[in-house]
């Protein structure tokens, strides 16, 4: 009997059977080993899907194969076919379901109808691999998600083209280079070269050439209006204290101008000093405890209102020392107390992002979460201090509260208005301290508000003023960027939340559900495709529709 004939006999499986021994041992001997296997193919035809140890699936698949291939081909009233389903199915309504539903299933089948799954290692425990055994059709979720041609998505045609942007750069690099060292030995053999390659200047330093000029058009515009609104006020005090001056002078005829002059500069020059002579008798001096306290607080700060200063050299020496020391300090205090703040800050833009990141773009909840700390900034450093100062001092209105808040808290420290100065001030120590703890706190909400201010990209516009905004650079790093923002999840589910969970777009490759979870055998040492996904909210909080993974897989 030829091959032909023997293949009308007997069909052929549609499974490749490896020629390698079987790792099936049993301690009841063959009888033994054929019912676990009789057991098998039972629990395959009636759940469809079966959990098990690889060895004995992979022979359990065979005989499964050879069941349905005969009923398919011979139908119920073969009394063969029949025999092997009654021998082979420990539940006899199984035989029903084998010719009634999963013939008429598998009858335009031109593959196998069963499917092989390897499934995870587990460690510790048996050294043997598990596997999924499943009948296709199922109702079952797919255990792997389908293949399909992802070339032509938008992600990947825009990885692809960022490719060849990169080797472009990197070859216009390479070109320059060369041509740089040739023209460089024209020049040392003392042959004239074009010299308009020198004038050529890197992006980063032309923008900068532009933000200097920029600043200085800045100052000159602001030296131009301070000029223009303080000029007046000048001029009509400096016409006021003459007109006192040459008063006083024919109300007191005994004094000369030049004595005078000598006692008002003397009186000024105290002043400067922190010295003021018309309120010493009612108000406490300078080198009190509270005006030391608070002396100390504007040198490490650096605001420095320049109002009080040491007189003395030791006083000097010791000034140096002591903000030498001191502001490394409070540099530490503050970096120390924002990064405590930030914990808070990054979950109330966890708490938006979970709750606005299926409306809003990640940039406008960004820009949001800024504006939330920036109002609290300005409410409760700047508007409220500001009433309490004006409530405090009697010569202060509320835009001079607001405009000290603003001065000091900013670090410029001008010095015009210093707290807790005016005459008879009640609990003038206790004033000082509690100011120099404001202005502490205030230093602290304010960094964090810069924080949050310089961790939102597209507001970050410095960057384009340094070195590494260099075109070559740029093109280098917006590629490995834009590859690890899209490429930056190799597990299941590959979303790579940041320290803000932001939204992130991640390419996930197929079989990724664990060590060999999810390949079928003729899959594995095959290089995986990548899918784009994108997704609006934590995976923890909103899984994505694409996630076909059972539950029971899922980590």
């Amino acid at each position: 009997m030829n091959q032909a004939d023997l293949s009308k006999l007997v069909s052929a499986l549609r499974i490749a059977v490896k020629p390698k021994p079987r790792r099936f041992s049993c301690p009841e001997g063959p009888a033994g080993r054929l019912e676990k296997l009789r057991a098998t193919v039972t629990a395959l035809v009636k759940y469809e899907r079966i959990e098990l140890n690889h060895p004995r699936a992979e022979e359990a698949q065979g005989y499964a194969e050879r069941l349905i291939s005969d009923a398919i081909r011979n139908g119920d009233c073969h009394k063969h076919t029949m025999e092997m389903a009654d021998y082979w199915l420990n539940e006899k309504q199984l035989v029903h379901k084998l010719f009634k539903v999963l013939v008429p299933r598998y009858q335009n089948y031109n593959s196998s109808f069963t499917r092989l799954v390897l499934g995870p290692k587990t460690y510790p425990g048996y050294y043997v691999g598990t596997a999924i055994l499943e009948l296709k059709g199922n109702p079952f979720p797919a255990l792997q998600p389908e293949t399909h041609n992802y070339h032509y998505w938008l992600h990947n045609v825009l990885l692809e083209e960022a490719k060849k942007e990169f080797r472009s750069a990197r070859q216009d690099r390479n070109a320059g280079t060369t041509e740089r060292g040739d023209r460089a030995k024209v020049m040392s053999s003392g042959i004239t070269t074009d010299w308009s390659g020198l004038l050529k200047m890197k992006k980063s330093n032309f923008r900068l050439l532009l933000l200097i000029a920029f600043y200085g058009l800045f100052l000159i515009l602001g030296a131009a209006i301070f000029s223009a609104i303080e000029s007046p006020l000048e001029v009509a005090d400096v016409k006021n204290m003459r007109d006192r001056k040459n008063h006083f002078l024919r109300t007191h005829s005994c004094i000369t101008e030049q004595e005078l002059d000598a006692l008002l500069m003397d009186v000024v020059q105290a002043t400067n000093r922190g010295v003021a002579v018309t309120r010493n008798v009612s108000s406490e001096p300078n080198w009190s405890f509270g005006q030391s306290f608070f002396f100390a607080g504007t040198v490490v700060t650096t605001i420095g209102y320049g109002h009080v200063t040491p007189l003395s050299e030791g006083g000097k020496i010791f000034c140096i020392v002591y903000a030498l020391i001191g502001i490394p300090m409070t540099l530490m205090l503050l970096t120390a107390l924002v990064d405590r703040l930030m914990v808070p800050s990054t979950w109330l833009l966890r708490y938006l992002n979970a709750k606005l990141g299926h409306l809003y773009q990640p940039f406008n909840i960004r820009v949001f979460h800024l504006l939330v700390i920036a109002t609290i900034l300005v409410v409760f450093f700047f508007l409220v201090p500001a009433g309490v100062f004006n409530v405090l001092e009697p010569d202060w209105n509320y835009l001079d509260s607001i405009y000290y808040c603003f001065i000091s808290l900013t670090t410029i420290g001008l010095g015009d208005y210093i707290p807790g100065d005016s005459p008879n001030q009640p609990l003038r120590p206790l004033y000082k301290i509690g100011t120099t703890v404001y202005l502490l706190i205030g230093l602290v909400f304010m960094v964090l508000t810069l924080t949050v201010f310089y961790e939102i990209p597209q507001l970050n516009v410095g960057s384009v003023f340094l070195l590494k905004s260099d075109e070559y650079v740029a093109n280098t790093s917006a590629y490995d960027s834009e590859k690890a923002r899209i490429q930056g999840g190799p597990s299941l589910g590959g979303v790579m939340p940041s320290s803000l969970g932001s939204s992130t777009t991640s390419a996930v490759p197929f079989g990724s559900y664990g060590a060999g979870y999810g390949a079928t055998e003729e899959e594995l040492g095959r290089p995986s495709r990548q899918i784009v996904r994108v997704k609006s909210r934590r995976e923890e909080d909103s899984p994505s529709p694409e996630d076909t993974t059972p539950v029971h897989a899922r980590p």
